[in-house]
């Protein structure tokens, strides 16, 4: 085997390795769920608590966990995948009590890590 077809065949084999790890570790449904459960819960104690007065504000923080498994229905029902089987993107609509507020996440998935890119809060 010549040197340059040496080259291009190793060149060949780790980039189809690459592209297999990455294949093998684009993150499913589950997992994005169960990310963006336990982001969503941080971010309502870190921010809706906060904004909380009275009797609400002592208690807030235990009834957002008493409300986890409703938020993390609301969010497999409302988020939308793209898989683009090296990564994904999850796109999240999620619409809680008008009291707190609608929110639009987008997040890419890649490497078994997730990266939300975009997060907004809706009037």
């Amino acid at each position: 085997m010549s040197h340059s077809k040496f080259i291009s065949a190793t060149i060949k084999a780790i980039f189809l390795i690459t592209v297999g790890i990455l294949i093998a570790t684009n993150p499913g449904t589950k997992k994005y769920e169960q990310y963006a459960s336990k982001a969503l819960n941080s971010h309502l104690k870190e921010n809706l608590c906060q904004e909380a007065t009275g009797v609400l504000k002592s208690s807030c923080g235990i009834l957002v966990d008493i409300a986890r498994p409703q938020l993390n229905v609301a969010i497999a029902q409302s988020t939308q995948r793209k898989n683009f089987l090296v990564f994904s993107i999850y796109q999240t609509h999620l619409s809680l009590p008008s009291a707190i507020a609608d929110y639009e996440f987008e997040t890419v998935a890649i490497l078994d890590y997730f990266y939300t890119y975009q997060a907004e809060k809706l009037d």
